[in-house]
């Protein structure tokens, strides 16, 4: 049965590839329009996909900073692309308003100058903290693929290490299996795909990492500032189930796990 997930798994990630595209599309031909009940809203079938940038507006996300003095505006800011720009410092996240537990999600960044830190936090909850209770897609320079777990959050998988991390609890990690990045300057595209237990990670088209049996707690989906300046031009989730929640329809799991 094992077998069989992970062929489900894989038809998820391969339809998820073939919708961007159409979706796209569709964006570019109605740009600027408002889309289902929010702008930049798509829906097809039993999927919703969603254009986290396309408000241009930071009141639409949450944030936590370690100086608790420092705005969000001064970290995170929109560029006359529409493109998000984040400094970089001091250290924390933005993250979305809502929980999410299974998902795709297509991402574009870069490091315009010198390469640093940062990363995709995916299911966060707990205690907002530098490195909340989450799992997160990496996206540090020559890193990103790997994948860590923070406060005890559990993921498994091939090569998993466990180690204790003092403030941020136990801590687990999975190296990315081959690096996919392009070149410090250059726009990078993840893939990543959420389904219950099981996340794959995707750059620019190549399969870098995938998780198992990771914790399935809903949570929001965040983006650290951790050193250095990074760019996203595209942030865009894609809804398994019409629950942007995450409380997911009980019947779909359970034949998912069969």
């Amino acid at each position: 049965m094992k077998n069989f997930g992970k062929l489900a798994l894989c038809i998820a990630v391969l339809a998820v590839i073939g919708m961007v595209p159409a979706y796209a599309q569709e964006e570019s031909e109605q740009r600027g329009e408002h889309q289902g009940e929010h702008r930049g809203e798509h829906r097809r079938g039993d999927h919703k996909m969603v254009d986290l940038l396309a408000s241009q507006d930071l009141a639409d996300w949450d944030f936590f900073l370690v100086d608790s003095e420092v705005a969000k505006e001064d970290v995170w800011s929109f560029n006359d692309d529409g493109v998000l720009v984040c400094k970089g410092t001091p250290m924390g996240y933005l993250c979305t308003k809502a929980q999410y537990t299974n998902f795709a999600l297509i991402v574009e960044w870069r490091w315009p100058s010198d390469p640093g830190n940062s990363g995709v936090l995916m299911r966060i909850s707990g205690e907002p903290c530098k490195l909340p209770h989450c799992v997160e897609g990496q996206l540090q320079n020559g890193s990103a693929g790997d994948f860590w777990a923070f406060h005890d959050f559990m993921i498994d998988g091939e090569g998993v290490t466990v180690r204790e991390g003092g403030d941020n609890g136990v801590i687990r990690g999975i190296k990315k299996t081959e690096a996919a990045e392009n070149e410090p300057g250059e726009w990078n595209k993840y893939v990543i795909v959420a389904r219950d237990g099981e996340i794959t990670l995707r750059i620019n088209g190549t399969v870098v990492n995938q998780t198992t049996d990771a914790q399935t707690t809903p949570g929001a989906i965040g983006f650290q500032s951790e050193g250095g300046e990074i760019h996203f031009r595209t942030i865009r989730l894609i809804t398994f189930e019409d629950d942007e929640d995450g409380d997911d329809d009980d019947d779909d799991d359970e034949e998912h796990e069969e």
